[in-house]
């Protein structure tokens, strides 16, 4: 009797080390996968597009649409690889000011206003070429956009009021 409750009692450790060793797998796979996926499930790609998109005007566009006015602002020499060396000196130019020894009000207020001329620089440049994509859309094309701007608008007005 005491060998055969003595066999039982090892299997139970057994199953239960293994359901164990399972679950913690289960769940460490989910946090992975979480992680991996990004905030509500979506792509790093699809995060990065969103923040490019900036306004629900411009994520009304269909991708094709956005893709055609990046390859636009892109030829005019408004590349990503130029904008973020530029943002990114200027960034370092008001991070130097900020940590100077001696903070100099004027230097910072320059500094903030060439990094605000860089981002509005480009803001400008896009703004032209929406208009542009816009404009030449005829009806049928201009009524999705409208469509699709409604539902970007609502989401974008709901999102802004919950936080």
């Amino acid at each position: 009797m005491r060998s055969l409750l003595k066999i039982s009692t090892i299997n139970w450790r057994v199953v239960l080390l293994n359901t164990s060793l399972s679950i913690n797998l289960l769940v460490g796979g989910v946090i992975i996968a979480t992680l991996i996926a990004g905030p509500h499930g979506e792509s790093d790609e699809e995060l990065d597009a969103k923040r490019q998109q900036g306004t629900p005007f411009i994520s009304a566009l269909t991708n094709e649409q956005r893709i055609e006015l990046g390859e636009r602002l892109r030829s005019l020499g408004f590349g990503h690889d130029g904008e973020h060396v530029k943002m990114g000196i200027s960034a370092r130019k008001v991070m130097k000011v900020l940590t100077a020894e001696n903070f100099d009000l004027d230097m910072f207020i320059q500094s903030v206003k060439a990094h605000d001329s860089i981002t509005e620089n480009r803001r400008a440049v896009v703004q032209q070429l929406f208009i542009k994509t816009v404009s030449d859309f005829d009806t049928a094309e201009r009524d999705a956009y409208t469509q699709r701007l409604n539902v970007m608008l609502h989401e974008f007005i709901s999102e802004f009021i919950e936080h």
